[in-house]
């Protein structure tokens, strides 16, 4: 495809899960990678696989987004390649369980500068080269956690409400010459629940998709110009509920969703 010729995905988040997934989704359609999270050894295992299965080349540069530097130290790394970014697809983020009150803040700080402040300062940075071009395309891997206040995991919903509507509005602003897609997935089945300390919580209990094909679905569907994805129509009833109810039973809905799973009826439907 001409528009992968000297080109590269630049996957944020790439260790793992979704972001894998998509660094995968990425290679086959033909683009090279440039793969950034903080385990480098996972992230060379994902390389690896790229490279072998569809031929591309893979660059990997570790780098901890929390860090107060840490997008504009990435930034200066993927200049120093021989890559142009034509797909910035950011995924990093990690969650958090409990009250913000027995809550560390130094956690509670972290998970908003991955979670927000990096995707913004990160498209900021990679957005006006593609402007220029006149080309490219962004992906933002937002939750349908964004569309809920979620007592015990206020920060985590909070921050992908940022990240939801930031993709919609940097939307309108590039579209058409770039587009700009966010995915709204319930639970994903990958490391979120170990990650976020969530053992105790029954996010995994109801709506759960494989990262495989939340990947597969936003790839294709980022591909054919869709602003906001939905891995199915069960993803985009539960991110339509908040429209229609009153705010304290989408608050409620917002904590059982963490407490006892998504919407577990629609598990069977």
């Amino acid at each position: 495809m001409s528009d992968t010729d000297d080109g590269a995905a630049l996957v944020t988040g790439a260790s793992s899960g979704i972001g894998a997934a998509l660094a995968l989704e990425a290679a086959a359609d033909g683009y090279d990678l440039i793969l950034t999270a903080r385990r480098e050894q996972r992230l060379r295992d994902v390389a690896s696989e790229a490279r072998q299965e569809y031929g591309v080349e893979t660059t990997v540069l570790p780098q901890d987004l929390a860090e107060p530097d840490g997008v504009a130290q990435l930034y200066d790394r993927v200049a120093e390649t021989d890559h142009r970014v034509d797909r910035l697809v950011d995924s990093a983020g990690f969650p958090t369980y409990g009250p913000v009150a027995e809550t560390a803040p130094e956690r509670l700080r972290d998970q908003v500068r991955v979670n927000a402040t990096a995707t913004a300062e990160l498209a900021g940075r990679i957005a006006p080269e593609m402007a220029d071009r006149g080309a490219g395309g962004i992906v933002l891997v937002g939750s349908a956690a964004g569309y809920y206040p979620a007592p015990r995991a206020a920060p985590y919903a909070a921050s992908k409400a940022f990240v939801n509507f930031f993709a919609r509005g940097l939307a309108a602003e590039l579209e058409p010459q770039v587009t700009v897609s966010v995915v709204c997935p319930t639970a994903v089945d990958t490391e979120f629940v170990e990650r976020g300390g969530m053992a105790d919580s029954g996010v995994d209990d109801g709506l759960t998709h494989d990262p495989v094909d939340v990947a597969r679905t936003t790839w294709e569907q980022h591909r054919a110009g869709e602003r906001v994805i939905f891995p199915d129509w069960k993803d985009a009833a539960v991110c339509q509920f908040p429209r229609l109810l009153p705010h304290e039973t989408i608050t409620s809905f917002g904590a059982d969703a963490f407490d006892q799973g998504t919407f577990p009826f629609l598990s069977d439907v």
